[in-house]
């Protein structure tokens, strides 16, 4: 099955073809499941190893096309220095956390929360393929509270869907796991700077920014998040609560352009795409 995926993957480095993906997904590749079972450690971003299961709709993503949500790997890479710390909250498999650890560098420092256990051994095993001794992975959730929390376990189409909330792409398994406020985490380990905060955790990003209020009006890091008026669907909060919450702590909101830079937002962005940049106003 491999070979089929080399042969998408050629594919799809023609327009022609890379314009149709998704109707090619919808129509052959998941329907026939074309790769349930197959595996494939690629180079990443020119010269990092990154390990994926192309059943999985991000992983299959980045194996055709080379990044999963480019615009926000772009963005990340203009704005990440060398020595910097950046915080993942929805590691998932390390899309973003490798790249950050790259820039960042061993003097750097890259924090990965992700909280279920199936996602986050593969989040571990990228991470050390690149030997990033300064990236930690921590097994909790990030919320308004230190608590526990069960999670709704996503399908291996949509490895990195999990919720708190019930959601269409269920496994029908459970998962409980251990939740922090980054407040907490981060005076507990005294962190003393933060450069860059990127949230996706699937409609609970509202309970994870109330949990880290004092972080944001101290260090003030540029918080990059998913702000998804679809997943918000099914919780009880609504996207207007997020812009209220970083208007409130005087963060400006900003859209990301293709090529990584940003431009001023205005709501109707947020049906175009669903990852927002929030900068502090000196």
């Amino acid at each position: 099955m491999i070979l089929i995926a080399r042969f998408f993957r050629f594919l799809f480095r023609f327009q022609f073809f890379k314009k149709r993906y998704f109707g090619i997904y919808n129509r052959i590749i998941k329907p026939w499941g074309l790769f349930k079972n197959t595996e494939s450690t690629i180079y990443y971003d020119s010269t990092l190893e990154i390990k994926l299961r192309l059943r999985d709709w991000i992983q299959q993503q980045i194996y055709f096309f080379g990044y999963y949500d480019k615009r926000g790997i772009l963005f990340i890479k203009s704005h990440l220095n060398s020595c910097d710390t950046f915080i993942d909250i929805g590691g998932n498999i390390g899309a973003y956390t490798l790249i950050a650890a790259k820039i960042v560098g061993e003097k750097g420092q890259v924090i990965a929360f992700e909280p279920v256990s199936d996602v986050r051994k593969r989040l571990i095993e990228n991470v050390s393929l690149n030997n990033f001794e300064h990236v930690l992975v921590e097994p909790l959730a990030v919320f308004d509270r230190n608590t526990e929390l069960e999670l709704h376990i996503s399908n291996e189409e949509n490895f990195g869907m999990s919720s708190i909330h019930a959601h269409d792409e269920n496994s029908g398994k459970m998962e409980r796991v251990n939740a922090v406020r980054l407040d907490d985490y981060v005076q507990n380990n005294k962190i003393s700077r933060i450069k860059l905060i990127k949230i996706d955790i699937e409609g609970a990003e509202l309970f994870a920014l109330n949990g880290m209020k004092s972080t944001l009006e101290q260090y003030k890091p540029t918080v990059l998040i998913e702000i998804s008026s679809e997943v918000l669907e099914g919780t009880q909060f609504k996207s207007e609560e997020i812009y209220a919450f970083f208007e409130a702590i005087n963060y400006t909101p900003f859209c990301v352009r293709e090529d990584g830079s940003i431009y001023e937002f205005s709501t109707d962005n947020a049906l175009v795409y669903t990852n927002f940049v929030f900068i502090a106003l000196e």
